[in-house]
């Protein structure tokens, strides 16, 4: 039970992981961008709802990228090669 907690190299080295990875930093930065406390310009005080719609949009693709990664079922074992 404890090794399938572990992940595998193979998964971790996943594309789709470091994908997901980034747009997570990406969208926590956008996030924390616009929800920032800080006296804004009239055209920072229009583009905050738009960069706050951005940044919960990339967290949810994240999200379902993150998802869709991990296999559901066990990784297969491996094959012999004894068949004729």
């Amino acid at each position: 039970m404890r090794s399938r907690l572990i992940a595998s190299p193979r998964l971790i080295a996943s594309p789709r992981i470091a994908v997901a990875i980034a747009i997570v930093a990406t969208s926590l930065l956008t996030l924390r961008l616009s929800l920032e406390d800080s006296r804004m310009t009239a055209l920072v005080g229009l583009l905050r709802p738009i960069t706050l719609a951005i940044g919960l949009g990339l967290s949810v693709v994240a999200v379902v990228s993150s998802i869709a990664s991990f296999p559901i079922a066990p990784l297969p074992a491996t094959v012999d090669d004894d068949t004729p």
